[in-house]
């Protein structure tokens, strides 16, 4: 009989994060490799593919991202990422503390942040290079 840690693991909760509750990096991942394995982690944390092109699995939902892609990953989602056969593939990622939302919400706004933190089955997490939510995500992390 399999457990369900064998299938994904869970990233600890650390300080990585720093004084702001955010990270910013950038991934480069070689031809067909998994960047990231099966993991759940606490933060929120959007891709955006800058080069290159990738497979990201969202609590098992497939999707197929491409340069100009962002993708969101709710608090609590399992989610792993693998490049796709282009010579170069890249990504930045942007990990957000959630606790700093709530820092920065006030009531009223709750209602606009809680879908992020709270996983939610048929929400949209995959956004196209025309999408104005992807351009603002790549704003962001320039």
């Amino acid at each position: 009989m399999t457990t369900r840690d064998e299938y994904f693991y869970e990233e600890p909760r650390t300080k990585e994060h720093g004084g702001w509750g955010y990270q910013i990096f950038h991934q480069n991942t070689a031809p067909g490799a998994i960047s990231a394995e099966a993991h759940i982690h606490d933060v929120l944390e959007i891709l955006y593919v800058d080069e290159g092109s990738f497979q990201a699995s969202v609590n098992g939902c497939e999707y197929d991202l491409c340069k100009g892609n962002a993708i969101l990953f709710c608090s609590r989602e399992i989610h792993r990422v693998r490049a796709c056969m282009d010579e170069r593939n890249g990504y930045h990622v942007l990990k957000i503390d959630p606790a700093i939302l709530f820092d920065a919400t006030t009531d009223h706004s709750y209602r606009y942040i809680l879908p992020f933190i709270l996983h939610r089955d048929g929400r949209c997490c995959c956004f196209a290079p025309e999408d104005p939510s992807a351009a603002a995500i790549m704003r962001t992390l320039d």
